[in-house]
């Protein structure tokens, strides 16, 4: 809706206009205009009272096209001016440098942040992201974006309802592509009561998510990282992983996560991996950097994964879990999953009609009930966390994310 308005949105699904603005007027009461400015609204509002930013960098960092249109619309939303809500403190005129933003974004409750932090911090890259104690025990997570305007650091922390973040932008203008993306990591939009409901019904899972309700599935903070990272992860452990990542990061040497048209330059001799897994990965990066492979939030994931599946290297496992982390699948849970078989033999449940009966209760909330079987993985390298060590169906190797 920013970029490109409602024919934007209306071209990206494949619907009309008229129809896009009748099914969302029924199912939340409101147009896509209507909700797209009450967005700009509620980001303006936050900046307005938590930061000291000029007004015209808060217009163009919410979304707005112009400080009239900023003016009104604050005005005919809130009743107030962008001034009388600020009160008396003083904005920053001065333009230009790092920007640095408090911000704090609601979760669904229940929400487990703790676990989705412990799930990163076990698998950060080296001079991308950092995992560390936090406020309240729940421990923070730090990382890299590469936005548009430039990189950003994020440091979030978890609460029991939300997600705190302490971000340091290139630009405003970048402010809302962050929070999409911490959005996404921590999977804050997750009816999570809805689902534990759901899942409670199974005898298997019930104890579990009586222990830890509000688990989330873990998010990524770009399509093409996650493809990297599954691809990358392939038949080697957790911590091979990350050192080997790592390796890339350093190699490419810009201070953030590679981009498609990087990697997709660099001789596969050069990756500290199997030839095999590095030309997969070279490939993989070619097709994204063309333009074969759509990666971006908006790509059809159905299409987005039988196209994975299209490149040589990348099975059933790679292309679920990008599907599952990246695209928010809810419905994803790879048969051939090693911890996941470990989860279920923990509690007795070996098989392949019972394993197959289970997997068939748990839709459409397979991807979460994933989360909950690796999270109860003997072997998982963090057991207070959801590690996944998973077989790709046709292999007899480990793989791990």
């Amino acid at each position: 809706m920013d970029r490109e308005g409602t024919s934007g949105l209306a071209a990206m699904l494949g619907f009309s206009t008229r129809h896009i603005s009748r099914e969302l007027v029924a199912a939340v009461g409101a147009p896509p205009l209507v909700l797209a400015r009450a967005q700009r609204v509620r980001t303006a509002v936050s900046l307005i009272e938590r930061t000291d930013l000029a007004f015209a960098q808060i217009a163009f960092a919410a979304g707005f096209s112009s400080i009239r249109q900023f003016n009104e619309t604050v005005v005919a939303v809130t009743r107030r001016s962008p001034t009388e809500i600020r009160g008396d403190r003083p904005a920053v005129r001065a333009e230009g440098g790092p920007i640095r933003l408090n911000l704090e974004l609601p979760a669904r409750e229940p929400f487990d942040g703790a676990a989705v932090v412990a799930f990163f911090a076990a698998r950060a890259v080296a001079g991308v992201e950092w995992g560390g104690p936090g406020s309240g025990g729940l421990g923070s997570f730090s990382r890299v974006l590469d936005l548009p305007g430039g990189p950003a650091t994020a440091v979030m922390t978890p609460t029991t309802a939300s997600l705190q973040i302490d971000l340091t932008l290139s630009d405003p203008a970048d402010l809302i592509a962050a929070v999409s993306r911490c959005r996404r990591l921590f999977d804050l939009d997750a009816d999570t009561a809805t689902i534990d409901e759901a899942l409670m019904a199974d005898p298997i899972l019930a104890p579990w998510i009586a222990a830890r309700p509000g688990l989330r599935v873990p998010g990524a903070a770009d399509g093409f990282e996650m493809l990297v990272r599954a691809i990358v992860g392939q038949q080697v452990s957790v911590a091979v992983a990350v050192v080997t990542l790592g390796r890339i990061v350093e190699l490419i040497g810009s201070g953030r996560f590679p981009r498609a048209d990087e990697l997709a330059a660099i001789d596969p001799e050069l990756l500290a991996m199997s030839r095999s897994r590095a030309v997969t990965l070279v490939t993989a990066a070619n097709a994204v950097a063309d333009g074969q492979l759509d990666l971006g939030v908006g790509a059809d994931r159905d299409l987005a994964v039988r196209a994975l599946r299209g490149v040589r290297g990348i099975g059933p496992w790679t292309a679920s879990i990008v599907a599952l982390r990246w695209y928010r699948d809810p419905d994803v849970l790879p048969a051939g999953d090693a911890g996941i078989r470990r989860g279920l033999a923990a509690v007795g449940v070996t098989g392949p009609d019972v394993v197959r009966s289970s997997f068939e209760r748990w839709s459409p909330w397979r991807s979460h009930a994933a989360v909950h079987l690796w999270a109860n993985d003997p072997k998982a390298p963090d057991a207070n966390a959801p590690v996944p060590s998973v077989i790709d169906a046709g292999n007899t190797t480990e793989e791990s994310t």
